[in-house]
């Protein structure tokens, strides 16, 4: 019976246990480094983001999530 108990404890403890082993921060060689851009690159990439959401019409009328069910 003590066995049993024992046993138990050490599964369920096993069980308690993994969801926090599956959220701790990689290791050191388990990361991937990203390349770094040029800064040309990056600004040309940055103005035609604004470009992009300039060109993006203006809503006439104010949004309400609750027309349908009204």
């Amino acid at each position: 019976m003590r066995a049993w108990l024992i046993a138990f404890v050490v599964v369920a403890t096993a069980v308690a246990l993994s969801p926090a082993h599956a959220q701790r921060k990689p290791d050191a060689s388990q990361k991937k480094d990203e390349p770094v851009e040029n800064p040309a690159v990056q600004k040309a990439k940055d103005e035609a983001y604004k470009d992009a959401l300039k060109r993006i019409p203006e809503s006439k009328d104010k949004y309400d999530p609750w027309k349908i069910a009204r």
